[in-house]
């Protein structure tokens, strides 16, 4: 569900380890998210993370960017709530629907497959309309990124650092420490919604439904920091030069 809520104005998600992670309303974090209205929980927060839920199993999406008096607290950004799919939302008499594919992702070499199914019944009877629906999905996610980063500039404080040449500036902005990282690793998911409905007319639903959801992942990172202004050991601090200001001086643009 996350990948499709950037088309909506005002929000925008975090991609991370693959995939749709994070997502914000206005820039803003903490997010809630309901399910069918009610509010959720995760092992983290009193949040369900969209990633964790099938698209197959959604029925539609609502993002609230303001709070209304009705909504359960829980959050000052916003609500996103998941419509799930009922029985009752397909033609009458049975329903099946199967669904595979698969990504393929360059950093890994590898396909990324997604199964799912879906079969549902529903019928006209003489207490009203009832129906039954089992929707499940396997999903299988390998990733491999790369991250180049710099860290936030300041004045270097320490008098034991020496530039070349030595009449370099001592009052200029450089990065603390540089450096790469690569998030890499394995996700893999199940999901299962049973739902059983009961309609005994078009004012009046009675729901009894209940899902499980499963996720195993696997984290092999790496990351490589090279220090500019500081020691990480005994060793003495690293000596800098040829050094290339920003047009005006006060910043650093190059150096080794």
């Amino acid at each position: 569900p996350p990948e499709g809520l950037p088309r909506i104005p005002g929000t925008q998600i975090e991609r991370n380890r693959g995939e749709g992670g994070d997502v914000k309303i206005r820039g803003l974090g903490g997010v809630m998210t309901t399910v069918n209205g009610s509010p959720t929980f995760s092992a983290g927060d009193r949040t369900t993370y969209l990633n964790d839920i099938s698209s197959d199993m959604v029925a539609g999406i609502e993002v609230y960017k303001t709070r209304t008096p009705d909504q359960v607290e829980g959050s000052q950004t916003g609500v996103i709530n998941l419509t799930l799919r009922r029985p009752t939302d397909f033609k009458e008499g049975a329903t099946y629907a199967f669904s595979v594919r698969g990504d393929y992702a360059d950093q890994v070499k590898k396909v990324n497959p997604y199964v799912s199914a879906l079969v549902a019944y529903n019928a006209d009877t003489a207490i009203g309309q009832m129906g039954f629906s089992v929707n499940g999905s396997i999903n299988d996610v390998r990733y491999n990124e790369s991250i180049r980063w710099n860290g936030m500039p300041h004045i270097p404080g320490s008098s034991r650092l020496t530039f070349e040449p030595s009449t370099t500036p001592r009052n200029i902005y450089l990065p603390h420490a540089i450096g790469f990282s690569g998030p890499n690793g394995r996700s893999k998911r199940a999901d299962i919604n049973v739902s059983t409905q009961w309609r005994p007319d078009d004012r009046w639903s009675i729901t009894l439904e209940g899902g499980y959801r499963k996720q195993r992942m696997l984290w092999a990172d790496n990351q490589f920091d090279i220090p500019l202004t500081y020691s990480a050991s005994s060793a003495p601090l690293p000596g800098l030069s040829n050094i290339v200001l920003w047009p005006g001086g006060g910043a650093v643009t190059n150096l080794s």
